[in-house]
């Protein structure tokens, strides 16, 4: 009972692994992301990009702190397997950083860590890069299971850690690009693991490299986006695969994008999610569908929250321009904000226009031309009065 056991949950994990759940060798997603088939590369402007895009971090105007929580395969027989991340994102004049952590557990198999220090910086023209410091740990849950203690796989422990590096760009194209302000356009793009450390027990197991690339088209009056990334990975013999992975997301939000609701595809799976803005707080859910696991379990589901720091932004999604501020593309919930924590709302009616400038000094000059006739009238009074006793006296 305990080898059949062992057998699908392995299984599982393995055909689970491209949903993006394992913690060293495969990116991690967002919610907001996996509704979207996971094609988000081009619009990480939240804390999870710690794990997936660092340079959408400095893309982020205020400190925000982002939780996540993954259930893979529910309901499926002879599996226990669940998934957590939190990252935090810190902004700076000098730069903007980001600290998170992530965890995927096979119950009775297997425990996967990551630990990631990030840096983000705007570069030119809406280009931003990044950098991540990853520390990846795992650990196989053996127990006292007699055959595993006298496998020779374990003969020097069953855990171990290695350090990773990841890199980042992401570049907002309406800034150079005669795109108008009614649409969008930005470009990401993504290499993890490049140093590709071992972390095997008793015989190499690589880290493999992987790079992914993708493009993200907003049209924002219509709050419509639709995104395409696809990626690459070492095969193992010094060569990226031949058969890339090819992702399509679109989001769709209503109610001055209060609301948002998420589709996405790729090779393995179909997703679906939506997004719920409620002031400062941020709601996200996705739905993981895998093509050859689609029997004996219900998906797999992600709720992330995300809590941002900062005054509340009031600012239309009409008068949204993904050029300015944050360059927020129309790609999540979060409504421009100032750099100084006010709303174009509260500037614009803190700028005078030329009638009320106008007004305002007709008003100046109207009380102090009254005064001067008032002078002149108690003047000329006070000669009279003047005139009058020099005539009465003697």
């Amino acid at each position: 009972m305990r080898r059949k056991r062992f057998c699908i949950t392995l299984c599982a994990i393995l055909g689970f692994v491209p949903a993006a759940t394992d913690a060293a060798e495969i990116y991690h997603t967002s919610a907001r992301a996996a509704g979207m088939g996971s094609a988000f590369l081009a619009s990480y402007d939240e804390a999870a990009a710690v794990f997936s895009n660092p340079a959408g971090l400095a893309a982020i105007p205020e400190p925000e702190i982002f939780c996540l929580y993954g259930k893979p395969l529910a309901g499926l027989p002879g599996v226990a397997m669940w998934s957590g991340d939190i990252a935090v994102a810190l902004p700076f004049t000098f730069g903007h950083f980001g600290l998170g952590y992530s965890v995927f557990q096979a119950d009775g198999l297997l425990r996967e860590q990551a630990a990631a220090l990030a840096y983000g910086q705007e570069m030119w023209q809406g280009l931003r890069a990044g950098i991540t410091l990853k520390y990846l740990f795992h650990d196989y849950l053996i127990g006292n299971d007699p055959l595993a203690t006298i496998d020779p796989v374990f003969n020097h422990g069953t855990s171990r850690g290695v350090f990773s590096v990841d890199l980042g760009a992401l570049w907002s194209l309406e800034r150079i690009l005669p795109l108008g302000s009614e649409q969008g356009l930005a470009w990401g793009m993504a290499l993890r693991n490049l140093n590709e450390p071992d972390w095997g027990l008793a015989s190499e197991d690589r880290v493999l490299l992987e790079g992914q690339t993708g493009l993200l088209w907003a049209m924002k009056p219509w709050g419509f986006t639709a995104t395409a990334d696809v990626l690459f990975r070492n095969t193992g013999a010094g060569q990226m695969r031949e058969d890339p992975l090819v992702f399509f997301g679109v989001q769709k939000t209503f109610f001055d994008r209060q609301l948002a609701v998420r589709l996405g595809a790729n090779p393995l799976e179909i997703t679906g999610g939506f997004g719920v803005n409620w002031g400062p707080w941020v709601i996200d859910y996705a739905a993981i569908f895998k093509f050859n696991l689609l029997s004996d379990n219900f998906g797999s589901h992600k709720v992330g929250l995300t809590f941002r720091f900062g005054p509340e932004p009031a600012t239309p999604a009409a008068e949204l321009h993904p050029s300015a501020g944050a360059d927020r593309h129309e790609s999540g919930l979060r409504p421009q904000r100032t750099p100084a924590g006010k709303t174009k709302s509260s500037m614009s009616k803190a700028r005078p226009t030329r009638a009320t400038k106008a007004k305002a000094k007709a008003k100046s000059k109207s009380p102090s031309k009254g005064k001067s006739k008032g002078r002149a009238k108690t003047k000329s009074k006070s000669k009279s009065k003047s005139k009058r006793k020099k005539t009465q006296q003697p």
